[in-house]
């Protein structure tokens, strides 16, 4: 453009004619050169346009697949590290666990190893008590027994001697009784036999005829009555008469009384002296029995405080010996439970610090377990931030990339917009001037070829020099 204002302002200089022509083609061709250069404007414009489309597309393209493939891979990195720290969490829980089942079997051998120590401490001591009361009982018992056996033989020996005694001391009062009733039983026969007569001559009157007939005091005294009634009779004559005879019958008769009565007072009498001679033996057999039952009743008492006594002694003995077997027993059951609750206490304390052991280990390995699990899910949850925070970095990189890729488009297009509006302008400007020179050059060409030139060349002055674009320098080439 510069060099066809010069050429012109050459032109107008070397000839006014010429200039004039020269402005008019000038200006003709100035229009044709505008039109050219808008043309070649828009169509810069255009390529640009579409370069500026096509290489941020591309560039957006490839901020998104870069993009997408930092996702991936910030979404893998953190998926293997937090299965890493799954598998190392899963290896130490295992470790945890491995060494909880040492630590629980270590535990329970060491509990089971001093209980058996102290079952067997505990077992072979009862043995050894047990083992010792039971001599001591047996002595005990071999002592009852033979006390048993002394007092046994001395009551037999005692009841036997008692025994003797009574035997011999009632041997004594029978025989003194057989001397007694040897001395008295004729006395006794005599007068049994004489009660019996006399009953029978007091009682039965075949008894009393038989008496009196057999009777020979009665002969006697009936012939001396029977005399003495006749002489008498006889002296007053009446022998004959039946009063005689009356008489005489009645003095036999009392005669007869008589006899009988003195047979049983006689009688009587003997049996009077065989009843005392028999209360006699009597009074001595009951004095006997007394004696006897005396004797017995003293060996009875005698024999029945031997057996009391005895049986005291036995039972004293048994007493004792039961009281030394309950004293045995009892200080058994004392050193029994002494050692059944020692060996309790001890075996409850083993349970005990085995129980408090293992709810240590229990405890530290929930802890410990708790504590994997915390940092598993405080790593995983760090990742998962990290990775969330290099996502939402990511995203936002991404969003201000493909923004200020957008916004550089944006502001490039209007850029691009703004110089072709520019450069339009300037073109319409420099088509319109020229036109202008070129109807007011003839005119001017000789009156100031410094004023035309001036002219010519104000849209050189008048457009404010811009760094050229790609489009620019196209429309300038093809110009």
């Amino acid at each position: 453009m510069a060099w066809v204002a010069v050429a012109a302002a050459g032109g107008a200089i070397v000839s006014g004619a010429i200039g004039a022509k020269g402005a008019k083609d000038a200006a003709k061709t100035q229009s044709k050169s505008a039109d050219r250069a808008l043309a070649e404007y828009e169509k810069a414009a255009g390529i640009a346009t579409d370069i500026l489309d096509e290489s941020s597309t591309s560039a957006i393209d490839t901020i998104r697949t870069g993009s997408a493939e930092s996702d991936r891979l910030i979404r893998q990195g953190a998926d293997v590290a937090a299965e890493n720290i799954r598998t190392s969490s899963n290896r130490a829980r295992d470790e945890l666990v491995t060494a909880f089942n040492l630590e629980e079997s270590a535990i329970n051998s060491a509990a089971i190893a001093s209980s058996g120590f102290i079952n067997a401490a505990r077992e072979s001591a009862l043995s050894a008590i047990n083992a010792g009361f039971g001599n001591a009982r047996g002595e005990i018992l071999a002592g009852r027994d033979a006390v048993n056996s002394i007092l046994q033989a001395s009551a037999a020996s005692a009841e036997e001697k008692l025994d003797l005694a009574r035997a011999g001391a009632i041997a004594a009062q029978e025989r003194g009784l057989a001397a007694v009733r040897s001395d008295f039983q004729p006395f006794i026969d005599a007068g049994k036999l004489s009660i019996e007569e006399a009953s029978k001559l007091a009682n039965d009157p075949n008894a009393q005829k038989d008496f009196i007939l057999n009777n020979p005091f009665f002969d006697e005294i009936a012939n001396q009555a029977e005399s003495r009634l006749l002489s008498k009779q006889a002296a007053s004559g009446r022998v004959g008469s039946g009063s005689t005879q009356a008489e005489l019958k009645n003095r036999l008769l009392e005669v007869g009384s008589q006899l009988l009565d003195q047979s049983i007072t006689q009688r009587l009498g003997i049996s009077a002296q065989g009843l005392s001679a028999a209360n006699s033996v009597a009074n001595f057999e009951g004095n006997v029995a007394n004696s006897i039952s005396n004797i017995e009743q003293n060996i009875g008492m005698s024999l029945s405080d031997l057996v009391q006594q005895s049986g005291i002694n036995l039972a004293n003995n048994e007493s004792a010996a039961a009281r030394e077997l309950a004293n045995l027993a009892k200080e058994l059951g004392v050193q029994t439970s002494q050692i059944e609750q020692g060996a309790g206490n001890q075996l409850a304390n083993i349970e005990q610090n085995r129980g408090q052991a293992l709810t240590g280990a229990i405890d530290r390995g929930a802890q410990q377990f708790v504590g994997v699990g915390l940092n598993e899910g405080s790593n995983i949850a760090n990742i998962a931030s990290r990775g969330a925070t290099d996502l939402a970095n990511l995203n936002t990189a991404t969003t201000d990339a493909v923004a200020g890729i957008e916004n550089n488009l944006g502001i490039n297009k209007a850029n691009i917009t703004t110089q072709q509006a520019a450069n339009t302008a300037d073109t319409l400007i420099g088509k319109g001037d020229a036109q202008a020179a070129g109807t007011v050059g003839v005119t001017n060409a000789v009156t100031g070829t410094l004023a035309d030139l001036n002219k010519i060349i104000l849209p050189e002055v008048f457009v404010p020099k811009k760094t050229e674009t790609d489009a620019q320098k196209i429309a300038n080439q093809n110009y």
